[in-house]
């Protein structure tokens, strides 16, 4: 049995990584403007169902395998972790 779509999506992405890196400076430049910022919501923690494209995008942080539902963190899971861990209050 080979990997599925799931499996392989488990490999770092960069540019869902650079996505998040954007998102994360307008939070920091946001707590160093004096909003009281409690929290940071990433889209969507699993690859779900796109009505227009089905299940083929890939950009929770946990993926999802299809056959099994058996959820895998991917490295950008780890990444927003540390980030997480590194600024909490």
């Amino acid at each position: 049995m080979g990997l599925g779509r799931s499996a392989r999506a488990v490999c770092l992405r960069p540019r869902s990584l650079e996505v998040d890196r954007g998102g994360l400076e307008g939070v920091l430049s946001a707590i160093g403007d004096g909003v009281p910022v409690l929290g940071y919501l990433h889209w969507s923690l699993l690859d779900n169902f796109e009505w227009t494209s089905g299940y083929a995008p890939t950009f929770g942080p946990v993926a999802v395998d299809r056959a099994t539902f058996k959820r895998t963190p991917k490295p950008s899971a780890y990444h927003l972790g540390s980030i997480a861990r590194a600024h909490r209050a």
